[in-house]
């Protein structure tokens, strides 16, 4: 049986495909420790570079709200959920595999964050970038109270943060996000190009000029993830996120079934 996340490998250029497309894609704790395990595999076998992609009409929905709202303690589940996104996303940015991240569809809160933490993004007229964590009363995790600042500026984020506004890939691309533009039937071709570029031409300096550049301004990022894991777990526990969070799921159920 397929799991969470599929890897394969081509030369120097590693594939992880997100696979829950049944639920968009959302972060589970088996999701987000698998991905952990796939980004250390991918740097252990000497890959240059890792494709991230995901099945189905979503890129990411971000951490599963349904667990959360079946769990008998959502501030612990939380902290235990992001804590385990949060050492893949440590060591995705960490390490000296070049990320690029192939995106046809919506990256939503946590995916939002799992998409900053790439390298370079390539998007379809398909993909949409939004925080989502107002909707369900929540804080930002996954990096996004950080990785959105150093993208789009402090302004833009909390406009982005606090309205719920969704980003177009045109948007997302003209902020500074989003590398590319192409159609969807372009977009494996297009990434897989990009992927086996950068790895022929650049080689191992690849990843010295990732640590370089991301070295810049990350010093606090790890900090940062510690305080979002802190404070999303303890924004679950108060009614407010507790009834929006089960009015997300009455709304997902319903339309599910029509």
């Amino acid at each position: 049986m397929s799991g969470p996340i599929e890897t394969s490998r081509r030369g120097d250029v590693v594939t992880v495909t997100l696979n829950r497309p049944e639920a968009g894609n959302a972060v589970d704790l088996e999701t987000a420790r698998a991905l952990h395990r796939a980004v250390v595999e991918a740097e252990a076998s000497g890959a240059l570079v890792m494709v991230l992609a995901a099945r189905g009409k979503v890129f990411c929905a971000g951490g599963d709200v349904v667990s959360m709202a079946e769990s008998a303690d959502p501030g612990a589940h939380l902290d235990e959920l992001a804590g385990a996104m949060h050492e893949a996303l440590a060591a995705m940015s960490a390490s000296p595999v070049f990320v690029v991240a192939a995106i046809d569809g919506a990256a939503a809160g946590g995916g939002l964050g799992l998409a900053l933490t790439a390298d370079y993004l390539v998007a379809t007229p398909r993909a949409s970038f939004l925080t989502a964590y107002a909707g369900v009363g929540l804080t930002p995790d996954s990096g996004v109270s950080s990785l959105l600042v150093r993208s789009v500026g402090m302004h833009r984020a909390l406009a982005l943060a606090s309205s719920g506004r969704v980003l177009s890939a045109e948007e997302a691309r003209d902020w500074g996000i989003v590398a590319e533009v192409v159609a969807s039937e372009e977009l494996a071709d297009v990434v897989a190009r990009r992927a086996e570029t950068f790895a022929r031409t650049v080689g191992p300096a690849l990843g010295e000029t990732k640590r370089l550049i991301r070295s810049a301004t990350e010093t606090a990022y790890v900090a940062q993830l510690a305080d979002e894991q802190q404070t999303i777990a303890e924004a679950a526990t108060t009614p407010h996120a507790q009834e929006r969070i089960r009015r997300f799921v009455e709304r997902s159920a319903a339309q599910q079934a029509n």
